[in-house]
Formats: structure tokens, C-alpha cells, sequence
């Protein structure tokens, strides 16, 4: 142990050594070096901050029973392994070298790492638990799934995947969720299969395999819980179509010639009125899903089915139909997973009266894990008639403005529940 002007630098050497913290203690390095050697070890039962020009050289393993937070002007290096139970947060320096970033134990973590790369990414949740973006993040060797029931959870966010980055043990219950805007970004994307492990909440596994045999190129995907009329507008398809939908775009447009394979789960994301033996992968064009026909398959698979389309030169909004004209025709209509999860809870939403002339009322269940949801009233083109974001989560009635008479839909928001009742407005 050497003190060099008030920094300490400590020097962990031939065997683990683990600095066991009382619980409720954190560890804290205010300013000092400390180096970390082969096979060494430091442990805190609760949180590790690297703090105020603090260095850490690490080749062995930190262990953070909470969170992990390296601040403004501190700094990270090394090839060790950063095991954190809770949030990686990091607002300084983090050089990745060769190191380990592994999320581990009970609870969903936040990862935070400034827009930075990560070398590789392992999520080792227990089962259950999965790994929240907080910003836009890039790994450049592997992700790594280590346990069943463990996802990462896009948000806004882009994950990106470097060129020689590769993903392992993915599966229906190890993937991506990309619950909003985010999208999960392959970078230089050739001539070899790339499969894009996604799904729109912890229920739905709606993978997409891409091969481009023309220019390389960096896609992105992102799996979406229905397809809408209107591509990315409208009420969602409930007749003729599956209860999925994935935007594909490619970084550079021209010059690609690809083949996307996309894969459902059978029955549960089959609706109404779905032949597979008849169905194609169709981009939404213009004004309208170009199915044809002549060019419809059989959907091949057990569990899951998929089914290919090769010659790709443009991107957007995808799903797979059996027909031309997809329709919406129930008049109440759950997003997959909700049925099960209302009875599984004891929760029970309605809307009502359904024919109203200037309000409605939202009766939701009582449940204080819940705390805001988002209302939508949509007319029958498929436009916002009105709407009302991160509304309480309490039994409550609707005014609306003065709408033309006719029906309309309400869409509750909530969570990885999708609530949908017709009501009809008569003046």
C-alpha cells in the first residue's frame, strides 16, 4: 500500500481478496488509484462509487451488491469484470479494454453508460428480472444471455450490435424488448443471417432473421405488439394478419437486396380470419399492404411459424397477412398477454356507457404498482380524436371536446396492456 500526494493506491495480489462491507455500508474511492490484479476481488454488500478524479485499473472482479456508479471525472479501466446487482451508472471515464459488464442476482437494473461501448454485456438476472436502457448503447464483442426469463429492455433507446459483435443464447424466453421507440441496430449487416431476438413485451417473441446480398448495410429492428391499418397509423389489425409487427430500416438506402425471414408464434399470435398456408411478409406501401396473392406461401415451423421474403430493396413498416384487405372487426379487443394478466391480478377495465354524448367514464383496477396509463379516443379513420398522456391510474370520467357523432375508439394504455373498447357518440 503506497500513499502518493494523498491518493491511495492499493495493490491486490496472488489471491481473491474480498473487502466485505457491513451491511448497509457502501464503498466510496474518493480520488485514490486503486488497481485491482488477476484473480483479486473487491466486494460491498450494497453500492461501489468511484467518486471525485477517483481510478480504478481492474483485471480482477468487482462485485456491487446494489449499484455500480463511476462519476464525472472518474475513471474505469481494465479487463476485469464488473458485477453489479443493481444500475451501472456511468457519468466519467469507462475504457473497456476486454472487460465484463454482468448484471446478476434479484431486481430489473438500469444500465447508464454516457452513450459509451461495452467490450461484453452479460445479463445473469434472476429469473424475471431484466436490464432497462437509459441511454444509447453499443457493445463490440458479445451479449450474452445467461439465464431463462432475463431481458434487455429498449425503451427510446438504440442498442447497437458492432460489426464482429455477436449475440448468444437467445431464445423466446432470453431476447430484446423493444416496448417504444428504441431499436435494436446491427452495424455492416452482409451476406450471412443475422437473427434480431425481439419482442414487444416479456409475453411475445417475434424474432427477424436478415441477410443482405447486396451493399452491406446497418439495419435496425424493431418488433411492435400489432400491425395498424395504416402502417404506422390506424386501429390494429384483427382480422386476416398476425398480432405482430416489426420496423426494418437500413442506414444508407440504395443498393440493398435483401432477404427477411419473420417468425410468430402459433395460435397465440394467429388472428381471425389467418390462413397460414396463404400468408406473405408485407410491407406497408403508399397507401396500403402490398399482399399479392400469386406470391403467398405456407408458413413453415411448429411452435413458432415463420415465413421469407427475398429482393428487398426498401424498408418500413412489415407484418405478415393472408390477405389484401386486413381488417379491424371486434369491437373489443385485448393486446396479447392482457386477458391473462387481468384474470391472473383480479383486474377488471371497462369503459362505459359505450354510447355517450359528451363524456365516459374508466373504471380500473386498484393497484398501486400501477401509476400512470395513457387514453386515446380514435375516430374511425384512424386518427387522434383526443387524447390524454400519463393520466392516473384511478377510476376517473372523460370529457371530450365536441367530436362529430359516430364511432370511435378507446385505446388505455398501460404498462404491456393494450385495453380497447368501441363507443359510440350520438348527439
Amino acid at each position: 500500500m503506497k500513499s502518493i500526494k494523498g491518493a491511495m493506491q492499493v495493490a491486490l495480489l496472488f489471491m481473491l481478496l474480498f473487502l466485505s462491507l457491513q451491511a448497509g455500508a457502501q464503498m466510496v474511492n474518493n480520488g485514490a488509484e486503486i488497481t485491482i490484479q488477476n484473480g483479486a476481488a473487491i466486494y460491498t454488500a450494497t453500492s461501489f462509487t468511484n467518486a471525485s478524479a477517483g481510478v480504478v485499473s481492474n483485471n480482477g472482479e468487482i462485485i456491487a451488491g446494489t449499484d455500480l456508479i463511476n462519476d464525472a471525472s472518474a475513471s474505469l479501466s481494465g479487463n476485469g469484470v464488473y458485477s453489479v446487482q443493481a444500475n451501472f451508472t456511468n457519468n466519467g471515464t469507462y475504457t473497456y479494454n476486454n472487460s465484463v459488464l454482468n448484471f446478476f442476482g434479484t431486481g430489473n437494473s438500469n444500465l447508464k453508460n454516457n452513450g459509451g461501448t461495452i467490450y461484453k454485456l452479460q445479463v445473469n438476472k434472476d429469473s424475471g428480472f431484466l436490464v432497462n436502457l437509459l441511454d444509447n448503447e453499443r457493445v463490440i464483442n458479445t451479449v450474452a444471455f445467461l439465464n431463462n426469463n432475463n431481458w434487455i429492455k429498449l425503451n427510446s433507446k438504440i442498442f447497437t450490435i458492432a460489426q464482429n459483435c455477436v449475440i448468444q443464447n437467445f431464445n423466446n424466453k432470453r431476447f430484446f424488448i423493444t416496448n417504444g421507440t428504441g431499436v435494436l441496430k446491427k452495424m455492416n449487416l452482409k451476406n450471412a443471417p443475422f437473427v434480431f431476438p425481439v419482442g414487444f413485451n416479456k409475453s411475445t417473441y417475434n424474432q427477424i432473421t436478415i441477410t443482405e446480398n447486396g451493399t452491406p448495410d446497418a439495419y435496425s429492428v424493431r418488433c411492435k405488439d400489432s400491425a395498424l391499418l395504416n402502417g404506422s397509423s390506424g386501429l390494429p389489425v384483427s382480422s386476416g394478419g398476425i398480432k405482430a409487427a416489426w420496423v426494418i430500416n437500413e442506414a444508407v438506402a440504395g443498393g440493398a437486396n435483401a432477404v427477411i425471414e419473420a417468425q410468430w408464434k402459433k395460435p397465440a399470435d394467429e388472428l381471425p380470419n389467418f390462413d397460414y398456408t396463404k400468408c406473405m411478409l408485407v410491407r406497408y406501401v403508399s397507401n396500403h399492404w402490398d399482399y399479392q396473392a400469386n406470391k403467398a406461401g405456407t408458413a413453415t415451423g411448429t411452435t413458432y411459424r415463420s415465413i421469407g421474403r427475398s429482393n428487398l430493396t426498401a424498408f418500413g413498416n412489415f407484418t405478415v397477412l393472408s390477405t389484401a384487405s386486413p381488417s379491424f372487426t371486434n369491437s373489443h379487443f385485448e393486446a396479447p398477454g392482457a386477458l391473462s394478466i387481468a384474470e391472473n391480478n383480479n383486474r377488471q377495465m371497462r369503459v362505459y356507457p359505450t354510447i355517450v354524448q359528451n363524456n365516459f367514464n374508466i373504471e380500473v383496477p386498484s393497484d398501486k404498482s400501477i401509476q400512470k396509463m395513457n387514453v386515446q379516443v380514435i375516430d374511425a379513420t384512424g386518427k387522434i380524436a383526443w387524447q390524454k398522456q400519463n393520466a392516473d391510474f384511478i377510476s376517473q370520467r372523460v370529457f371530450l371536446p365536441s367530436l362529430t357523432p359516430g364511432t370511435y375508439i378507446v385505446l388505455i394504455d398501460y404498462e404491456e396492456i393494450k385495453f380497447t373498447q368501441k363507443i359510440i357518440i350520438s348527439r
